[in-house]
């Protein structure tokens, strides 16, 4: 069994778009669907900050000398609504399996 309140609150979430995507496709079959169901995609990005200017992407890779420079992590405020981290890995989560086997890889 799973344990902790944000794994609990993301799994219930997941179930829920399973359902919705569910109800989608009966839908596109004929079916009516209740309004307010709609089928969303959860990402999941971690970074860190290593100093005030100083940002990791826990999802790639330190850089060597043998792999080509990566992009640098740049925070940009392109609305009202927060901000961005530019160049920040992202993963599509489809499964709490699949979280956790990503919050494994990044540490």
């Amino acid at each position: 069994e799973r344990c902790g309140f944000l794994a609990a609150i993301i799994e219930e979430l997941l179930i829920r778009n399973r359902e919705a995507t569910r109800l989608q496709q009966e839908q596109e079959e004929g079916a009516t669907r209740p309004p307010g169901m709609q089928r969303q995609a959860f990402t999941l990005s971690m970074l860190e900050i290593v100093e005030e200017d100083v940002l990791r992407d826990l999802f790639r890779p330190n850089n060597d000398q043998f792999s080509e420079p990566l992009e640098p992590l740049k925070i940009r405020h392109p609305d009202q609504k927060g901000a961005i981290v530019q160049n920040l890995t992202e993963y599509e989560i489809e499964s709490i399996d699949r979280l956790e086997e990503l919050i494994l890889k990044a540490f």
